[in-house]
């Protein structure tokens, strides 16, 4: 395996989008505490799980929209907080977290009448979020959450997965697919459940990554 830090490091020099936007937070001047590292992680991944990723409807006023992106980044940060001060955490308490987390914030758009956010919008914020915290210098880079946490699966990494791993799509309802499964646009947990699963699985049988997101890190975006 190659030296975790190193590959962390790199990471968090790193981190770009498809197109060339850095996205790390690393060097980032305004995060001064671990609070305000995990803000700004919520506040980096809203953009991707619902901007880009949710039609509201049209009753929906811009001041709803504006109350749920505060409460629903408030709560996550919260939570956050809470996830990384769990002693022992592990695949199965990280879990049971992820669900409540994402049901809750799920629920809370729903609340409001918008029936279109899905399990997949709530969990892209959750692992988008964590993910941000791992590219910030605050956070320790070995901390147990990035070795049980889930990992993103947009369209580029379930292709990946399936060419590196042997890893099968996202499914659908339970329904195996012949080509990627829209993240977003997934309403059931438990096929992510079944994919995150399939990627431990698949990892564990490899003796070079550390966990599923050290290996999403090193093989996302594709080269």
């Amino acid at each position: 395996m190659e030296n975790l830090e190193s590959i962390i490091e790199t990471f968090r020099k790193n981190w770009k989008t498809t197109n060339g936007r850095f996205l790390s937070l690393s060097g980032n001047p305004t995060i001064k505490s671990v609070d305000d590292a995990y803000r700004e992680s919520c506040r980096k991944a809203y953009s991707p799980s619902v901007l880009r990723a949710l039609k509201y409807p049209k009753n929906i006023s811009n001041k709803v929209k504006e109350e749920l992106k505060k409460d629903s980044l408030n709560y996550l940060s919260i939570c956050l907080d809470e996830l990384f001060n769990i002693d022992d955490v592990n695949f199965t308490i990280f879990d049971n977290w992820e669900n409540e987390v994402v049901n809750y914030i799920v629920n809370m758009y729903k609340e409001k009448g918008i029936n279109d956010y899905t399990y997949g919008n709530g969990q892209k914020l959750v692992n988008m979020a964590i993910k941000y915290v791992l590219s910030s210098d605050i956070i320790q880079y070995n901390h147990p959450v990035f070795k049980y946490c889930h990992i993103p699966v947009d369209g580029i990494i379930q292709k990946i997965a399936k060419k590196k791993l042997n890893v099968e799509f996202l499914t659908k309802n339970g329904k195996e697919l012949k080509t990627y499964s829209s993240w977003s646009k997934n309403d059931c947990r438990d096929d992510f459940l079944t994919y995150q699963d399939r990627i431990r699985n698949a990892i564990q049988k490899k003796d070079e990554y550390y966990s599923p997101l050290i290996w999403e890190i090193q093989n996302w975006p594709p080269q």
